[in-house]
């Protein structure tokens, strides 16, 4: 009897840490969300890559937390990670009106976006939102840029052209069946040169935003201890300059 008695102890001192640590392991699991919008999330020789990407990356790493990153178009990300529980998005913007919907974890990059035109186009003249609203503007489901001009009236003019990934604005722009599209700089600049269309040819016009950073972000019902250990790690980063050394690479 004594025997087995010391088998057993033997056992839950080994074995129930070891299952413990497991169980503890898996719950520390994400499910990561971003949208296909170089250069801050793409992909890349089937890898998924960029500026978001792999700062989002090199926290979780930090955190000991992990996650499987999937490209899905933003609105289907969004959905997902305002409904589930464990879920961090990126890359996305930080509204008042997204304000209580996520857990803001850490900046990835400044936030700028503009209305673009061809720059042939000299009927096009844009001075204001009103001017704005006389021509079709090309924004991706669920953006900011979306959001915040739906908030305007526009969508009920029927002068908002919505499409599930930028790329598909670009190309629109380019074949003159929107008048406009919105558009950060750094991402228009990118996508361009990788689509074969020159980005000279476009003209900058009507600042939309430029206010915050774009974030990586939590779902409401995440558990509040990864919240903390992602934070955590990301301020880290963020205070030794690890995190810049990522964005300078894509200037």
């Amino acid at each position: 009897m004594n025997k087995y008695f010391f088998k057993l102890i033997i056992l839950m001192i080994f074995v129930t840490p070891f299952s413990s640590k497991s169980a503890f392991a898996q719950e520390l699991k994400l499910q990561a969300l971003t949208e296909d919008w170089p250069p801050y999330n793409y992909l890349e020789n089937g890898k998924v890559t960029g500026i978001g990407v792999e700062i989002v990356n090199l926290v979780l790493k930090k955190a000991n937390i992990q996650a499987d990153i999937k490209i899905y178009p933003w609105a289907r990300a969004y959905i997902i990670a305002t409904n589930e529980p464990n879920v961090l998005i990126f890359t996305i913007g930080r509204t008042p009106e997204r304000e209580k919907l996520f857990k803001w974890i850490g900046k990835i990059a400044p936030r700028k976006m503009n209305l673009f035109k061809l720059k042939k186009r000299h009927d096009i003249i844009v001075n204001s939102l009103n001017d704005a609203k006389k021509y079709s503007i090309g924004v991706v489901r669920n953006s900011t840029s979306h959001l915040s001009l739906k908030n305007l009236g526009f969508e009920s003019d029927g002068k908002l052209s919505i499409v599930s990934k930028d790329i598909q604005n670009l190309k629109m722009l380019f074949l003159g069946r929107i008048d406009l599209m919105a558009g950060n700089e750094l991402a228009l600049s990118y996508m361009s040169k990788n689509n074969n269309y020159n980005y000279s040819n476009l003209e900058r016009g009507l600042l939309l935003s430029d206010d915050g950073h774009y974030y990586f972000a939590l779902s409401n019902k995440t558990d509040e201890k990864i919240i903390q250990l992602l934070k955590n790690a990301y301020t880290e980063l963020e205070t030794t300059g690890v995190l810049d050394s990522i964005r300078e690479k894509y200037q």
